[in-house]
């Protein structure tokens, strides 16, 4: 179904300075903080100096696809990953991870994944390695298993030949 529309999820500038309801972190007295920052289009960032930050709890379909795209700054090794819930809201053993580099100044980046089979729901949850990490205006949407195979494909020839 090439047709098929894609559906925004979650779509989070950080502009008002408020995080949506959901977001949490991974210390129960610890809320996720956003910090202000004047070069990005928000003005405010999420700000994760250790543990990790989940998105609120988003709904997914089992074998669908979607697209995660953010604005990143670290100052050590990070990730982003794609934590699923089955329809009881049981945390599935099986996850989608994507890491990321030392990066000083703000880079887009973007992962994908495919919905588990037992899946009803998906948290983004962002985590720096040892340092922190920034992350800036974040969209997940569904996407087409066509615009998936466009973003390895995009990776793929970034990659250069041996």
């Amino acid at each position: 179904m090439e047709s098929e529309m894609k559906q925004l999820l979650l779509q989070e500038d950080f502009s008002s300075g408020v995080l949506s309801e959901g977001w949490s972190t991974g210390e129960e007295k610890s809320p996720p903080i956003l910090k202000e920052y004047i070069k990005l289009p928000g003005k405010y960032c999420l700000y994760v100096p250790g543990g990790y930050c989940d998105s609120p709890l988003l709904p997914v379909k089992p074998f669908s696809y979607y697209r995660v795209d953010y604005f990143l700054k670290c100052t050590g090794s990070s990730y982003a990953a794609g934590i699923f819930y089955d329809d009881t809201g049981t945390e599935l053993p099986s996850d989608h991870y994507t890491g990321a580099d030392f990066s000083p100044d703000w880079t887009e980046q973007s992962f994908c994944f495919l919905g588990k089979a037992s899946a009803r729901h998906v948290r983004i949850r962002f985590r720096p390695i040892k340092e922190e990490m920034f992350v800036g205006s974040i969209q997940v949407s569904s996407i087409t298993p066509s615009g998936a195979l466009s973003w390895v494909e995009s990776i793929y020839q970034r990659i250069p030949p041996l």
